[in-house]
């Protein structure tokens, strides 16, 4: 009997010891939190305004962080001084590849062994065909751009992932838990290329994206069609994945699917995901019908196909492509009509969406072959009305990295401000989680995202497939100031991130946040910085722009 007592007192005074450094921990993070916003007020007295306006002589009035960056946006812009502003942003715009050949999403300066808490270190596979898709483009860094496209078909190639589409194929659920579906975010520091864990604990997300799946596709079939991947790649394995991605793209109906998209939130019918999906299709055709793709890489997909089983050989060789291609039009079409991205809902739902930045999926890295040019024009005038002084918003009343993002304690508010905290940087995909984001925000500051090299990227496909002079002429003139309003969003000297945390100069943030100090708005970059892909869009818009004179 006693020594039940002495354990029971023994653990009462370890639950007491528990709550005890609980409450400490709680009171730590909050200290933490007002030392953060005490620094960053300070720093913003003392430094209101932590940009140039600068005139470009294009006519745009260009924000601009870095004052070593003035001079480049003074100057009229032209294929020469888009070649020396490249080999000057060279060294702050290389990404570099871990030794699984995988490039984390962002490459935060972080004190040596601190781990980082939003968890951007690892890898999303849509970021890392972006990446992908800037390194090819560097002749010194071909061979690190295939290994980083062979790397991501070997982590579909898995078995835990093939597990995943091969269970969707053969039982489809478009509802069923995004868990089930093939992954696009992993820990980039695990060979095995486990799923981030938050302590100890698989983090859940929702993976159910058809925009990184069709990405990775055409991202994988144009390298095949361009000579940049042997038909001698086609491993077993591999050729399981590339057989049976378009078969599962079908047999969840992607065309009426909803998904996670682009940005990782609200399950909503996406024209950008199904576009990405539609454009991977339409290669997969042209490789079965050996239209501009080499002889051996459609010899070996034949033999391929007779190893494969029935299901998959009757889908590739009979209708089953042409009829998922169209299916994929019909609805692009559809809601390009209607307004944008997922305009098919009431205007009062949740869902509703017009202008959406992700919509640019539709004319780069990979045009549709059947959208004409004055649909690409007209993406491109949906995604221009999202266009602010220091970026692009991904949509209208978006609450990520909103004013104050980076300081839930302040946000008075907020309903449930530990459930936000929670959900900073974690998933949004439900109705409740992305509500209780969106309560925070703080009209008109939305984040304004580094998307200008993204509509550089458009503008320049733009001039180089027109046959109209004129609006070649304006169509490079457009490229060029969103070139310069990209550059101008690179970090400062002696600059701070929104969260009151040092951020070296000369990175590319993911966003221009905003910071609200007693009714004053100030803008610094996201505490993302760099991000990986914003560094991979510049490096090829800064490169595309200098190839321009051959349009």
């Amino acid at each position: 009997m006693r020594f039940q007592l002495l354990w029971l007192l023994v653990l009462i005074i370890i639950m007491c010891l528990t709550v005890a450094c609980s409450k400490v921990a709680r009171k730590a993070t909050v200290t933490e939190e007002n030392r953060r916003w005490i620094e960053t007020t300070a720093f913003l007295h003392a430094h209101p305004q932590s940009y140039q306006i600068v005139k470009a002589p294009e006519g745009a009035q260009v924000r601009v962080f870095h004052p070593e960056m003035v001079k480049w946006i003074e100057m009229p812009a032209n294929p020469k001084w888009a070649a020396e502003l490249l080999d000057i942003l060279r060294p702050h715009l290389d990404v570099t590849l871990n030794k699984y050949h995988f490039p984390p999403a962002a490459k935060r300066n972080l004190e040596e062994e601190k781990v980082d808490e939003t968890h951007y270190d690892a890898i999303w596979v849509r970021d890392s065909l972006w990446i992908y898709q800037g390194l090819k483009r560097i002749p010194a860094r071909k061979e690190e751009a295939l290994k980083l496209l062979l790397a991501t078909w070997d982590y579909f190639a898995s078995k835990a992932q093939m597990d995943r589409l091969n269970a969707l194929i053969e039982k489809p659920r478009p509802t069923a838990d995004p868990m089930d579906f093939p992954h696009i975010r992993f820990n980039g520091n695990s060979p095995e290329m486990d799923d981030v864990l938050i302590d100890g604990k698989v983090q859940r997300w929702n993976h159910k994206q058809m925009d990184a799946y069709g990405l990775f596709l055409l991202s994988l079939l144009e390298a095949a069609k361009f000579g940049e991947l042997s038909e001698k790649e086609l491993s077993p394995a591999r050729r399981e994945v590339l057989l049976k991605f378009p078969l599962f793209f079908s047999k969840i109906k992607f065309h009426l699917l909803e998904d996670a998209g682009a940005w990782e939130e609200l399950e909503r019918r996406n024209t950008s995901s199904i576009s990405l999906a539609t454009r991977s299709l339409e290669l997969c055709q042209e490789l079965r019908d050996q239209h501009s793709f080499p002889a051996a890489w459609t010899r070996a997909v034949g033999e391929a196909l007779k190893a494969s089983d029935k299901q998959t050989q009757t889908f590739w060789r009979k209708n089953g492509l042409s009829a998922a291609v169209d299916n994929g039009y019909r609805t692009i079409k559809k809601q390009l009509k209607a307004g944008g991205e997922s305009p098919d809902y009431s205007e009062k739902d949740l869902h509703y969406r017009q202008a959406d930045a992700a919509l640019l999926n539709l004319v780069f890295p990979s045009p549709l072959k059947r959208l004409q040019e004055k649909d690409l024009r007209q993406v491109v005038a949906i995604v221009e009305k999202l266009e602010r002084p220091f970026g692009i918003l991904r949509y209208q009343d978006d609450s990520y990295q909103s004013g104050n993002f980076w300081f839930p304690e302040l946000l008075k508010s907020m309903k449930n401000k530990e459930a936000l905290e929670s959900k900073m940087t974690g998933d949004t995909s439900s109705t409740k989680d992305f509500e209780a984001r969106g309560s925070q925000l703080i009209q008109g500051t939305e984040a304004q995202w580094f998307f200008d090299s993204w509509l550089a990227l458009a503008y320049l496909h733009l001039a180089r497939v027109t046959k109209q002079v004129k609006l070649k002429q304006q169509d490079l003139l457009k490229a060029a100031i969103h070139l310069k309003r990209a550059v101008g969003q690179l970090t400062g000297k002696n600059l701070i991130a929104a969260d009151g945390t040092k951020v070296g100069e000369l990175q590319a943030p993911e966003s221009i946040n905003t910071v609200v100090v007693d009714k004053l708005q100030y803008q610094l970059p996201s505490p993302i910085s760099p991000l990986n892909w914003a560094r991979a869009k510049l490096s090829m818009a800064l490169l595309e722009f200098a190839q321009s004179g051959a349009y």
